[in-house]
């Protein structure tokens, strides 16, 4: 593992503080487990309310099996601590990832095939990362006779900004 960002605000993050390719020559590993296993470990660290961790790699391991395995569990991890997980799948000519199990741990892994696609992947990470909206319901205000009643139940509503409508329930 080797932390490219020292931890801080998320709405910081862009895809060019990530580094570039020199910085990433001669740093290859197939221990996958092992670093998610060390960013589970420095995020848990961290007071945050809002955590994340980006995985760049081939998505193999060297033993695939246990991997599988393992990184079924840290997901489960990542999932229980609310640790936001993203993946960058390098698929280059020459680089055997016949066995990648990166999907096991993040299903909707951005398979790239270019030093640019990474970058691009990146850079696209770090815009949904900072594209967050967050609603405060402060409940009901009987004065005003406005607000939720909170009866226990789920209800859908519908948050529309500009002209944009999105659903949520």
């Amino acid at each position: 593992s080797d932390p490219k960002l020292p931890m801080g605000p998320l709405d910081k993050l862009t895809g060019d503080k990530l580094g570039n390719q020199r910085d990433y020559e001669g740093k290859t590993s197939r221990d996958l487990v092992s670093g998610v296993s060390d960013g589970i470990a420095l995020l848990r660290s961290v007071t945050a309310n809002r955590k994340a961790m980006i995985v760049i790699g081939d998505g193999s391991d060297t033993n695939p099996e246990e991997a599988k395995r393992q990184l079924s569990e840290q997901r489960k991890l990542l999932e229980q601590d609310r640790i936001e997980v993203y993946g960058v799948q390098y698929k280059a000519e020459g680089i055997d990832n016949e066995t990648p199990v990166i999907k096991t741990l993040i299903p909707t892994v951005k398979a790239v095939d270019s030093m640019d696609g990474i970058a691009a992947a990146l850079n696209e990470i770090a815009s949904r990362i900072n594209n967050r909206y967050y609603l405060v319901f402060p409940g009901h205000d009987a004065k005003l006779k406005a607000g939720f009643n909170w009866d226990g139940n789920e209800h859908d509503f519908l948050l529309k900004i500009d002209q944009q409508e999105i659903e949520a329930g």
